[in-house]
């Protein structure tokens, strides 16, 4: 990274989060430095990693919360 960029600021410029002018700073720091373009472009890859990830919650508690749902379904516990 260069010294007035942190990686914080490259994932959130990964991100679309940063000011116009601190997306001209890292990108103008991506584009001079092949060393950080590399890391920029893992940051990239990490991203579409952690996008593809599917989680999905535990059988045994959707069934809890279902079971649970039944049972106060009678009484205005539900909102």
């Amino acid at each position: 990274m260069d010294k007035n960029s942190t990686l914080n600021d490259f994932i959130r410029y990964a991100y679309n989060e940063t000011e116009l002018t601190d997306s001209v700073r890292i990108q103008s720091a991506i584009d001079s430095d092949p060393v950080i373009e590399d890391e920029y472009l893992e940051i990239i890859q990490v991203i579409g990693l952690l996008d593809g990830i599917v989680m999905e919650p535990d059988s045994d508690l959707i069934e809890n919360i279902l079971k649970s749902s039944r049972l106060h379904s009678g009484n205005l516990w539900i909102s």
